[in-house]
């Protein structure tokens, strides 16, 4: 069985948009897996102690780290399972939705909910947290956000391939785990707590 490392906050929710695209990745793929909730102070101890960020899978021994590394793995490993891309233009795509989502769109929605991540955090993450992002951001966490508005807009959940809900669309997901978590756990709560490994909820995206 495939073992899924994922980020988790003080109370073991997954606010990680990387973590989601691989949870979502798995459930696509109908493929049964153990999750293993870490925290940033726990991730240079997972497995062979050379990680150091998550999403991290391990499969029968093989260790394939980053949500997009970890899909081309799952399609390629698994290709009687439900594709991910549905041939060779499907990934092509997904990799141009992943690049644009990573330049553009995450570094505007990471404003928005820095401070919100910061306060789900187990008490021995904040201190990493906060000075790692402040350095980053060169102000505290609260200006930060402070600055922004403090505000996450929905996401769409139109699909992003023509053909249905694929790998394009995990990314849109993924950014409904932030704003789940920037409204305390309420906002699309339902859909959130159907995604399991092996199993991607009914009309989910579509």
């Amino acid at each position: 069985m495939i073992t899924l490392y994922e980020l988790v906050g003080a109370e073991g929710r997954s606010f990680s948009p990387n973590v989601w695209r691989s949870r979502m990745a798995l459930a696509h793929k109908n493929l049964p897996c153990e999750t293993v909730p870490v925290r940033f102070s726990e991730i240079a101890s997972i497995l062979d102690g050379k990680q150091k960020t998550v999403p991290v899978i391990s499969d029968s021994g093989k260790i394939v780290a980053d949500s997009w590394a970890i899909a081309n793995y799952l399609e390629d490993n698994y290709p009687r399972l439900p594709s991910l891309f549905g041939g060779g233009a499907g990934r092509d795509l997904t990799l141009f939705v992943q690049s644009w989502t990573a330049d553009s769109l995450h570094r505007g929605v990471i404003d928005l909910v820095l401070l919100d991540i910061y306060s789900q955090l187990h008490e021995s993450d904040k201190p990493y947290f906060r000075s790692t992002r402040e350095r980053r951001f060169g102000r505290p966490l609260e200006d930060v956000q402070n600055l922004c508005g403090g505000n996450l807009h929905r996401a769409s959940r139109q699909p992003v391939s023509a053909l249905g809900p694929a790998r394009g669309d995990h990314h849109a997901g993924a950014l409904q785990t932030l704003e789940y978590l920037a409204h305390g756990g309420t906002a699309q709560a339902g859909a959130l707590r159907q995604f399991r490994c092996g199993a991607m909820p009914r009309g989910f995206l579509r």
